[in-house]
């Protein structure tokens, strides 16, 4: 009983969906992923906040990018080849040939003109799979992440 009331209490004392996390100096709200919550920054994490996180979290250290995109929209190859098979009405050689010509040419521009790795997560905001979410689900996460920004 004590341990079930305990947890109670602390399940009421977590935000909710829109409201900001208590103690993230960086305004963060709390979003629904369709998987779970997570929460949406309002401004770039700078270098220490990132360390510090890499710190409390244990994951192996990686470089926080200044001049970080804000969003990479991504899904596994294959699902991204039926979609354009579907969209162009073109073969699935096609399609295949197609994605990765495009895969290479955006790998390319993000080497050449910012001299980062397009498929490093640290150099993004926000990165979100369509497969996993659906075209609507992402298009709805970055509308509630340009809410949270007082963008729309």
């Amino acid at each position: 009983p004590k341990l079930v009331a305990e947890l109670t209490t602390r399940a009421k004392a977590m935000p909710r969906n829109g409201e900001r996390l208590p103690g993230d100096t960086s305004g963060g709200v709390v979003a629904d992923s369709g998987a779970g919550a997570i929460v949406i920054g309002r401004r770039p994490v700078s270098r220490a906040e990132y360390e510090r996180f890499a710190r409390a979290s244990g994951r192996p250290p990686a470089l926080c990018r200044e001049k970080a995109s804000l969003l990479r929209v991504l899904a596994p190859r294959d699902w991204r080849t039926r979609v354009i098979m579907g969209r162009l009405g073109i073969s699935q050689d096609e399609a295949t040939k197609l994605t990765d010509e495009t895969d290479r040419n955006r790998a390319r521009y993000h080497r050449q003109h910012y001299q980062r790795d397009w498929h490093d997560p640290a150099n993004y905001h926000l990165v979100l799979n369509t497969a996993a979410l659906g075209l609507e689900g992402a298009a709805d996460m970055i509308v509630a992440r340009a809410r949270a920004l007082g963008w729309a």
